[in-house]
């Protein structure tokens, strides 16, 4: 199978997307729809998402069970996939938690598959623009992951291909 179970841990937005009518309807698609094709390819995925059940059970966690596991999971993951979607005045939605966990992908030196609207709006901070100058990071616009979440198998290799050609023998 092409992820050979493989742990894809799945970021994103959750208390910015928690409104009152619900989840970020979108997003919760999004983040499903990858979670679906990572497990169907084979992968193991680990997700606050699923575990917090998109904000219903937020509130029974508190922060320090939140960091703990989260830290947890970065250390675990063989990739980091934070989706980042992009509200209708080009401004992204705003995900704290994630760009925290962007920082330990990179201390970690695990590779990154950077979901989000592109090119990367121009409100984004400089450091989320130019984190390929210093991690790993594979990015892939958010429309064609919607379109095709089977090419994951595909960017996933070709990000660990590159990290076994990196690292010493």
């Amino acid at each position: 199978m092409p992820l050979n179970n493989l742990k894809v841990f799945i970021g994103g937005p959750i208390q910015f997307a928690i409104r009152q009518d619900g989840f970020h309807e979108l997003l919760k698609e999004t983040i499903e729809q990858a979670t679906e094709a990572v497990s169907a390819m084979n992968g193991r995925v680990l997700s606050a998402h699923a575990a917090e059940r998109f904000g219903l059970d937020t509130p029974a966690f508190t922060p320090e069970q939140v960091s703990r596991r989260d830290f947890a999971w970065m250390q675990e993951c063989d990739v980091f996939m934070p989706i980042l979607p992009v509200l209708s005045g080009q401004d992204l939605l705003r995900t704290d938690g994630t760009h925290i966990e962007l920082g330990w992908a990179c201390a970690l030196r695990r590779p990154i598959v950077l979901v989000t609207q592109l090119p990367i709006v121009a409100n984004a901070s400089h450091l989320l623009k130019g984190l390929e100058q210093i991690c790993r990071v594979e990015k892939l616009d958010i429309e064609e992951l919607r379109t095709n979440p089977w090419q994951l198998a595909g960017i996933i290799e070709g990000l660990l291909e590159r990290r076994s050609q990196l690292e010493p023998a």
